[in-house]
C-alpha cells in the first residue's frame, strides 16, 4: 500500500514536471518568435471633413516601424454607408503594396472609389470619407453624439513568408460642430495577430 502511494506521488510529480517543462518550452518559443526580425505596419489618417479637397494628404499613410520589410501589404476594401441621394454604397479600395521597407517615411497609399459603373481616383479617400460623413447621422434620436465607425483591416507578411499579420482598424467619425473629422484608429494591437 505504501509503495503504491509512493509510486502515485512520483507519477504525479513526473506529470507536473513534464507540464512545467512543456510550458517553459512554449514560453521560450514565443520569446524567440518575438525576437525574430519582423515588420510592424501602422496606418494613419486624420481628415477635416470640411476642408477643401487637396488641403492635406488624400490617402492613408502606411509606415513600417518594424525591423524587417513587410510584403504584400493590403488594406481591405471599405464599404461606406448607403448614400440616399444616389442610391448606392461607395467602396474604397487600396492598391496592394508589394514591399514596404522598414524605418522609412510614411507612404501614401493609392486609393480608388468604386461606384456603380466607375472607378474614381482623384481625391478618392477624402471624397469617400466626406460622402460617408454626410450620410452618417451625427446624433441619435435624443441628441446624443453617435459613435460612427467604418471597419477595415491591414494585412501583410514577413520576409520568411510563413508569418502573416493582420491588424483590425476603424475609421472613427466625429461629426460634431464646428469641425467634423474622420480619423483612423487601431481596433487591435499594431503587432497584429
Amino acid at each position: 500500500m505504501v509503495i503504491a502511494i509512493i509510486e502515485s506521488v512520483a507519477a504525479l510529480a513526473t506529470c507536473a514536471a513534464a507540464i512545467a517543462a512543456w510550458q517553459a518550452a512554449k514560453a521560450a518559443k514565443a520569446q524567440v518568435k518575438l525576437m525574430l526580425p519582423r515588420p510592424v505596419v501602422t496606418v494613419q489618417g486624420n481628415w477635416s471633413l470640411e476642408a477643401a479637397p487637396g488641403a492635406g494628404p488624400d490617402g492613408f499613410l502606411l509606415q513600417n516601424i518594424g525591423s524587417s520589410p513587410a510584403f504584400d501589404v493590403r488594406v481591405s476594401d471599405i464599404e461606406g454607408p448607403f448614400l440616399q441621394q444616389v442610391q448606392y454604397r461607395e467602396r474604397l479600395t487600396t492598391d496592394l503594396i508589394s514591399v514596404l521597407l522598414e524605418k522609412k517615411e510614411p507612404l501614401v497609399a493609392t486609393h480608388h472609389r468604386r461606384v456603380p459603373g466607375n472607378d474614381l481616383d482623384h481625391q478618392a479617400a477624402f471624397t469617400f470619407l466626406r460622402n460617408a460623413g454626410q450620410a452618417l447621422p451625427p446624433t441619435d434620436g435624443h441628441g446624443n453624439p453617435l459613435d460612427n465607425r467604418l471597419r477595415f483591416f491591414l494585412e501583410y507578411s514577413a520576409l520568411d513568408g510563413a508569418r502573416e499579420f493582420r491588424t483590425e482598424c476603424l475609421i472613427h467619425f466625429n461629426l460634431g460642430f464646428p469641425n467634423p473629422r474622420a480619423q483612423i484608429v487601431p481596433a487591435s494591437s499594431w503587432l497584429g495577430r
